[in-house]
């Protein structure tokens, strides 16, 4: 839909005396007003597509860049995307894991785990995939998805077979 313009408006665009038009319906404070409001809408969708779009990150298997971006929470892809840093914040990451479903040898599954980055640090020291996933599994409580699942029935069926053990 197209606003219409009143006849006058329109003779005066073809004219090119627009501003002239704008001045005498407008008071001189509007005009200004609405101009530096569209300068500044301009401004600010300039800055969120140059500046604030983050490109995604193929480490594709060196772990020393995915460690290095996930102490940023840069977006990355990490083994082809089986691991995915999606983003957040200095503090915590949002990280998709993808698996395969042992019911289905065919089927991705996948979680979405929260990082507490400071914690990660600790693990990071000998070697980044192995701690990568001893540190999602001793914070499972913070993923979710099928994959998380099917992890905690695994534990919690080898935390029975345990228990069934030390009682014998």
């Amino acid at each position: 839909m197209w606003v219409r313009l009143p006849p006058r408006a329109q003779k005066l665009i073809c004219k090119g005396r627009f501003i002239n038009y704008l001045r005498r319906i407008m008071s001189k404070k509007t005009l200004i007003l609405v101009i530096i409001g569209l300068v500044l809408a301009v401004g600010a969708g300039l800055y969120l597509y140059f500046f604030q779009y983050k490109k995604v990150v193929d480490c594709g298997t060196d772990q020393n860049c995915f460690t290095e971006n996930l102490k940023s929470c840069t977006p990355t892809k990490f083994y082809g995307g089986a691991w995915i840093i999606k983003g957040g914040s200095i503090k915590s990451c949002e990280v998709y894991q993808e698996g395969t479903d042992p019911s289905d040898l065919k089927k991705n599954i996948g979680m979405t785990c929260i990082i507490n980055v400071g914690d990660y640090e600790e693990f990071t020291k000998q070697g980044v995939l192995a701690n990568i996933n001893m540190y999602i599994l001793s914070k499972l409580e913070n993923c979710q998805g099928p994959l998380k699942d099917q992890l905690q029935s695994i534990f919690d069926k080898s935390q029975e077979i345990i228990d069934k053990s030390k009682k014998q």
